[in-house]
Order: structure tokens, then C-alpha cells, then sequence
């Protein structure tokens, strides 16, 4: 019989944290992000990223043909920009946009840049007071007889972070208001205990891509830690195929924290993963399984349960593969959910 081999979809990660295209309401020059924000903040409005110093454009003119420019005679064109004016030869030969970038370069006024066998002039200062224009001998054959002048913009206003009533970093102040109608988005990397992600556990439970677009697998001790950590969090008869799949930590949240609870919370655990040893041996029958990824023993169950809140326990789960190798998890219950987090092997 074919054997075949043994893999499973990733579902546990490290939260990177990160919260993306969130959209919020700007309501003058200010709006309330729905995380504190821990760093790396983008925004965008109306589709484009803004800096922080805002979205400024620098005056440009470009030539409306492409190279090479050529002329019967030496000619001359003066820029004028913000910065001042100067005058520039160009020699009566054919040039190459390159050639002609290298002549307006000379003068750091002028910024002078080719793109697709054309170029273009800028003035370096950027908004409402960048300035570009030109007159000369030279305006027509270098395709500039088209626009003389041409100003820059202020399209969006920059933006600072600032805090709230409570002292966290989560209000976006911008310098001005914003158009009317246009979509404001941020993405940042939230506070870990604000996480909407991982509700704080520092594990994100999801499937993700690899490079290739397919799903991202574990295998061998990763592989172990997420089998055992399923089957702890497995509602106990909720998979159709083994019924004696799981536990019954979720029913046992909030009951009254009597003396005999962490023992039984204990042996739940403990029984559901010899279960899954028995699974490990009926599966090696027909499929390919590492030892690395087989549960060999069942170490350390301890249950601690919250003498304050007896609706949140935390069960600390220590066990070994058939290759030797420790592997623990942590899972926290309570009444509003159970998050798993992490432990001296995650994956």
C-alpha cells in the first residue's frame, strides 16, 4: 500500500500585530484610531499614502517629444525656479535625454530626470511654492515649446500622532482639514494588549499563504505542539468522525472554584491526549509520520485557576515526542473565550 505523507495547514503564528486599512472618521481636523498605536503608522487618503509631512508635488515640465533632440546650432534656455535662475548652453549635436538631464543637473536649482526616453524639469522645493519655467533659443527642440510655467501643490496636509484622555497614542491630528468625501485609511502595528487579532495572546490563530500561494504547513514539533493544542481546545463530541475528540474545558469555565476542579481540568486534558497517542498509532499505520511529530508522554498538566475571577484558569500542558523532545503550551479559559500563548516552543 502507497504510504502518504503527513501534513497540516499552519493555523497558530506569532501576532505581528499589525491592523491594515482601517477606516476612520475624520471629523475636522482630527480622528480617533480604534487601537493604540504602537508604531509604524501609514495613512492614506482618498487611495494615496500621505508622509507625515504631507503630500506636497514639486513643479514639473516635461518635454512633449522624445529623444534624441537635435539642432542646427548652439542654443541656450534659462530656467527659472524658486531657488533663482540660471541659463544653460546646448550644443548644436544630437543629445539623448541623458545628455540633456546631465547639462540641467550641473546647477542643483534644477532637477532634471529621464523616464522612458523623455525628461523632465523640477524645481527641488515641493507645494503651492515650487516653481518651474523657461524661455530660449532651445525650448523647441527639446520639446519644451508646449508649458512655460508650471507650479507645484499642496494636495494633502501632513499629520501627527497624538494621545488621548487616557494617555494612549491613537488620535491622527492633521495640520489642515481634509476634502470633503474622501476615504481616510490607516494601517499600524497595534499595542499588544489592544490586539484585535490575538486579543492579546501574542498568537494569531489563521491560515496564511506562502510566497507560491499555497498553504502554509507545519510538520515535526510544530506540528506536535499544534495537534496537542487542537485537541485541548477541541469541544469534546464536536467532531463528527471521533466523538471522544476534545475536551470539556469550555463547559467547565467559570464553575465554582471548588478543591476538585484543577484535578478534573487535569485529567480532561491528560485523557484527550492519550486519545490522540492512540490516533498517532492507528495513523502511522497508513501514513508517513516523524517521530518528531508523534506524542510520546504526557510530562506536566497543571491547572491554575484565578482565586480572584474563578472564571479564567490557565492550563500549562509539558509533554515529549518519540524523538525526545520537550514541547509546551500554555492555554488561558474564560468566560469571554480562550486564547493559547506562548510557551517555550511555539510555533
Amino acid at each position: 500500500m502507497e504510504r502518504i505523507v503527513s501534513y497540516e495547514p499552519q493555523i497558530a503564528w506569532l501576532c505581528p500585530h499589525m491592523v491594515s486599512n482601517v477606516l476612520v472618521d475624520v471629523l475636522g481636523t482630527s480622528a480617533s484610531l480604534p487601537y493604540p498605536v504602537a508604531g509604524s503608522l501609514t495613512v492614506k487618503v482618498g487611495g494615496r499614502e500621505v508622509p507625515a509631512s504631507g503630500l506636497r508635488h514639486a513643479a514639473q515640465l516635461w518635454s512633449s517629444t522624445f529623444e534624441p533632440y537635435s539642432r542646427d546650432k548652439e542654443q541656450s534656455l534659462t530656467v527659472t525656479t524658486d531657488a533663482g535662475t540660471a541659463t544653460f548652453t546646448i550644443p548644436a549635436r544630437a543629445l539623448y535625454a541623458s545628455d540633456v538631464c546631465r547639462i540641467f543637473n550641473a546647477n542643483p536649482m534644477v532637477v532634471a530626470t529621464e523616464v522612458d526616453r523623455r525628461f523632465h524639469l523640477a524645481s527641488r522645493k515641493t507645494g503651492n511654492e515650487s516653481l518651474v519655467s523657461i524661455s530660449g533659443t532651445a525650448r523647441e527642440s527639446l520639446g519644451l515649446a508646449v508649458q512655460r510655467v508650471a507650479r507645484g501643490a499642496n494636495q494633502y496636509p501632513g499629520w501627527s500622532l497624538g494621545r488621548d484622555s487616557a494617555g494612549d497614542s491613537r488620535v491622527l491630528i492633521f495640520q489642515e482639514s481634509l476634502p470633503a468625501d474622501l476615504p481616510v485609511t490607516v494601517g499600524y502595528r497595534a499595542v499588544a494588549s489592544w490586539c484585535p487579532r490575538c486579543q492579546g495572546s501574542g498568537v494569531e490563530n489563521d491560515l496564511r499563504a506562502t510566497q507560491q500561494g499555497a498553504v502554509a504547513t507545519v510538520a515535526n514539533h510544530d506540528l506536535l505542539y499544534q495537534r496537542c493544542l487542537k485537541v485541548v481546545l477541541t469541544r469534546l463530541g464536536s467532531n463528527p468522525y471521533v466523538t471522544r475528540y476534545g475536551t470539556n474545558l469550555i463547559d467547565m469555565v467559570g464553575k465554582k472554584n471548588v478543591a476538585g476542579l484543577s484535578q478534573a481540568v487535569n485529567e480532561e486534558v491528560r485523557n484527550a491526549l492519550s486519545l490522540m497517542q492512540s490516533i498517532d498509532r492507528q495513523q502511522a499505520k497508513i501514513q508517513s509520520m516523524t517521530l518528531a511529530e508523534r506524542l510520546g508522554e504526557v510530562v506536566r498538566v497543571q491547572t491554575t485557576v484565578d482565586p480572584q475571577d474563578p472564571t479564567i484558569m490557565q492550563v500549562d500542558v509539558e509533554v515529549r515526542s518519540m524523538s525526545r523532545q520537550t514541547v509546551q503550551l500554555t492555554v488561558v479559559f474564560s468566560v469571554s473565550g480562550v486564547s493559547s500563548t506562548q510557551g517555550t516552543k511555539v510555533l
